[in-house]
């Protein structure tokens, strides 16, 4: 599963997951790769991976995504939280260890996404 934010010609990954089944087989290159031939297929034509903070990064999700891109650019980010009651609610529940983090990213929670401008809803 892969979810993506749409506006126009511009899509934005947001997150993805694959079941416990789906990673050994690496469901996830077939969901990525899914994901992205719908949304050429509806016209996008700019795609953003998302980014790391900071710079020099090795790990697996900075190869993932440098792999997937043909260029680099810098992001500024505003520092604003939207709808804070929802994420108080969300951000302040208590976990064990092993839990989701954050605990929006749980199963079974009831969380309503609201997305701007986007095509498909």
């Amino acid at each position: 599963m892969t979810l993506w934010l749409v506006d126009g010609e511009r899509a934005c990954y947001h997150l993805g997951a694959s079941s416990d089944a789906g990673r050994p087989v690496s469901a996830g290159y077939a969901s990525f790769a899914a994901g992205l031939e719908r949304l050429r297929d509806k016209g996008v034509r700019l795609v953003d991976f998302g980014g790391l903070a900071g710079g020099g990064h090795e790990d697996g999700l900075a190869c993932t995504r440098s792999g997937r891109a043909n260029d680099k650019r810098p992001a500024y980010l505003c520092g604003l939280v939207l709808g804070q009651p929802m994420h108080v609610a969300l951000t302040s529940a208590t976990r064990a260890p092993g839990e989701w983090s954050p605990a929006c990213r749980a199963v079974n929670r009831n969380v309503t996404v609201l997305v701007h401008g986007a095509g498909e809803r």
